[in-house]
């Protein structure tokens, strides 16, 4: 493979750029969580202070959730038909390890956090302490897609339809209605539900639908009404019975089936358009992980959130919508730019690196496998 294909895959240019967008998009909306709920804003019964400005962070706040299952649709749509690379793995597992790593680092030598052995062994390995929860269930999901993959591709399109219907009610349809009483996990947290999304964006790829656009449409509009809605009748619902009473942002829950309905409208929408390759919005699309992983530092949190922006005086601010879109817009900014310079020196710097240590360990592999099977036909 040639220089200029190596960088071609590690951006992503290549891909079509209708889904990718929609990459740039759940990228936004996780920003724009991150604002509301990371800040010093109480984002869930703000409207008792302020009506106008607490309802627009309750919506900023509901985004987080729909983003992450975008990103894991839009994996399961693009991985179904491709294969496993420990190279990719590699670099991912890299990447968490160079923003953990250099970020514990710069924060101790400026002096806001105070060294610990232990944190720093936690820097050093962060898929081992969970540094970013997201992170790891992709990691793991990848892992994993060798096993779903053959299974996915096996299935008709109707007993696939079928195991799709049953895992919507459920792991959404039915925690959507119980957790509301008593707040109870219903099979677990996220990763099931992260299964299911990945299953899904499968499905979308394997089996076209000729009115794909028009589905999409009105599943968006549909679930949108609803979610917007719902944070002021819940609001309202809230001050007068316990079990709504700062749930606002219920309906934007992990386990919420109108994030699902939300998002599938929005692939499938994506999927029915003509491709099309715009190398920006796909170089974009491209440093999603490496935003994600700065915007959601535990470090950083603070100097964005509270430092840098002071989220909770603008929330204060007539204008306070603007500020914080006008805020959001340049966290993306600065973090796409740190990540497209790492990914344009470091990760190119490395990229043969990877390719070396991945058939190493393959050789290792197969001649461990070499081994057993001698010892086997002894």
């Amino acid at each position: 493979m040639d220089t200029s294909r190596k960088e071609l895959n590690m951006w992503g240019r290549d891909r079509n750029s209708n889904m990718e967008i929609l990459r740039v998009a759940a990228m936004f909306l996780i920003i724009m969580y991150n604002y509301a709920v990371r800040g010093q804003i109480n984002y869930s019964s703000y409207y008792h202070t302020d009506l106008l400005n607490g309802l627009f962070i309750q919506y900023f706040a509901m985004g987080g959730r729909l983003g992450g299952m975008i990103f894991i649709c839009l994996f399961g749509y693009h991985q179904i038909n491709r294969s496993f690379s420990l190279t990719h793995l590699l670099r991912i597992v890299f990447e968490l390890i160079f923003y953990s790593f250099i970020l514990y680092i710069v924060f101790c030598m400026a002096g806001t956090i105070q060294f610990s052995f232990g944190d720093f062994i936690r820097a050093l390995f962060p898929t081992l302490f969970e540094r970013w929860w997201f992170a790891l269930a992709y990691i793991v999901i990848y892992c994993l897609t060798p096993f779903l993959n053959g299974f996915l591709n096996s299935l008709s399109r109707q007993r696939f339809t079928y195991m799709l219907v049953l895992l919507v009610i459920m792991w959404l349809a039915i925690p959507t209605v119980t957790l509301l009483f008593d707040g109870t996990d219903f099979y677990g947290q996220q990763f099931p539900v992260y299964i299911l999304v990945y299953s899904t964006g499968a499905y979308l790829a394997r089996f076209r639908d000729e009115n794909a656009a028009s589905k999409g449409r009105k599943l968006v509009l549909i679930s949108l009404i609803v979610m917007l809605a719902s944070v002021p009748v819940f609001n309202l619902l809230g001050d007068h019975i316990d079990i709504f009473r700062n749930r606002g942002t219920y309906l934007a829950g992990a386990n919420s089936i109108f994030n699902y309905t939300m998002m599938y409208g929005l692939v499938l929408m994506a999927s029915a358009k003509e491709e099309k390759v715009n190398p920006l919005i796909n170089t974009m699309a491209g440093t999603s992980l490496g935003i994600y992983l700065l915007v959601d530092n535990v470090y950083m949190r603070r100097v964005f959130w509270r430092n840098l922006f002071s989220n909770s005086e603008v929330s204060k601010s007539v204008f306070f919508v603007f500020i914080a879109l006008l805020s959001c817009i340049a966290v993306y900014v600065m973090c796409f730019a740190v990540e497209f310079i790492r990914k344009a020196t470091v990760e190119k710097a490395m990229g043969s690196a990877f390719i070396k240590l991945e058939r190493s360990i393959n050789g290792m592999i197969d001649k461990i496998k070499a081994r057993a099977d001698s010892g086997i036909n002894e």
